[in-house]
């Protein structure tokens, strides 16, 4: 059920995080 969803928002926190982080 909130299987999508994580990774979903995984993905575009890791995206953030790595543009945010570099």
């Amino acid at each position: 059920m909130i299987s999508v969803p994580v990774i979903v928002v995984n993905c575009q926190l890791n995206v953030v995080y790595q543009l945010s982080g570099s």
